[in-house]
């Protein structure tokens, strides 16, 4: 009887070893940041999929302007990028008159590419309304197939009713999403050539036409314009999209590579301007600085890093579904919310209207 109780505690000994010696070799990845202020943001291995930091990642939000980079995707699996559509009055007015607007005229001759610059770069909703009339027939069926491509990534928890981004301070009820959702999404919107090299473009001119003249706007994403600093011996800043509304507050998708591993972060709900990119750039500074003390191990570019193909059915990168029981399409909205025109939305902010940018 004492020689098997020295038997196990040796057996006993011998786990404990391995478990310890386990534990200190993987990986601890914290839940949140210090010192990141954003009320909802996740951080995001863009190779693996895998969610490295997070707050409130589950939590209904509004994506704002984020949502175009939805509509980009939908329109580059439909058509060519060199298509041309000339603008009609079935294509302009759809939205309230305070939405960022480019100015396209009715009889201007264009390209999805063109367009899509001015969508990406500017936030032009005006270039989202040409291009879902102009590629899908009408609005309806283009939002019919960015919903078809959030099931098709088995995200649950995302929703669109209009193809810019207003959510219910216009009136839209039902456009919602999770950052753990949007993080998905982001990450496949960055395999696309075309949107990844849109979104890192600073400054961009649409050519003269015969009904108007050259058009030039600046990014809207300030990191990329130098207004915000962040250190750039240890990664770049390479895109992707900002938004804002009443209800959504200030929002971004910062993507940044350190030329080995590429990292998104996603920010959500933030008051101000400076909220939003003091977090984001606190957050993508923690994460390469652990990457290269090797205290996480960021996934490296290489052939089959685990990103999808644009427009495959496949969920990103085979990471499980981030998403909940709420289906599409619902009567509620982010949060279980009614939808009745309440005067609060996804967390606490007022939903008394505002323009995405």
């Amino acid at each position: 009887m004492i020689r098997l109780k020295k038997v196990q505690r040796f057996a006993g000994g011998i786990c404990a070893c391995v478990l310890l010696f386990h534990t200190i070799l993987q990986p601890v990845y914290a839940a949140e940041i210090a010192g990141v202020d954003s009320p909802v943001y996740v951080v995001i291995d863009s190779y693996s999929g895998e969610i490295l930091y997070s707050k409130n990642k589950d939590q209904s939000i509004y994506p704002a302007s984020t949502v175009k980079l939805v509509t980009a995707m939908v329109v580059l699996d439909a058509v060519d990028k060199n298509k041309t559509i000339t603008v009609t009055n079935q294509m302009l007015g759809t939205f309230p008159s305070d939405v960022a607007k480019i100015g396209l005229k009715v009889g201007g001759t264009y390209t999805v590419y063109e367009l899509l610059e001015l969508l990406l770069v500017s936030s032009a909703a005006d270039a989202a309304e040409v291009l879902a009339v102009g590629c899908f027939g009408s609005t309806e069926e283009c939002l019919k197939k960015m919903n078809e491509k959030v099931a098709s990534m088995g995200l649950t928890k995302t929703h669109f009713d209009n193809t810019v981004g207003l959510d219910i301070g216009n009136n839209f009820k039902n456009t919602y999403t999770t950052a753990a959702e949007f993080a998905a999404l982001s990450r496949v919107a960055m395999t696309y050539p075309e949107i990844r090299e849109i979104v890192r473009v600073l400054e961009y001119t649409l050519p003269a036409r015969t009904n108007n003249a050259a058009i030039t706007r600046k990014t809207t994403n300030l990191f990329l314009r130098g207004t915000y600093e962040y250190p750039k011996d240890l990664y770049t800043v390479i895109g992707t999209k900002t938004g804002i509304t009443q209800a959504a507050g200030r929002t971004l998708i910062a993507t940044a590579t350190d030329g080995t591993h590429e990292v998104i972060c996603l920010t959500y709900l933030n008051p101000d301007t400076e909220v939003m990119y003091t977090s984001a750039q606190k957050a993508l500074t923690y994460t390469f600085t652990q990457n290269k003390l090797n205290k996480i191990h960021l996934t490296e570019a290489g052939p089959g890093a685990g990103q999808t193909n644009p427009g495959g059915s496949t969920g990103p990168g085979g990471v499980s579904n981030p998403g909940g029981s709420t289906g599409p399409g619902g009567s509620t909205g982010p949060g279980g919310v009614s939808n009745s025109g309440g005067s609060t939305g996804p967390g606490g902010v007022s939903n008394s209207g505002g323009s995405t940018g």
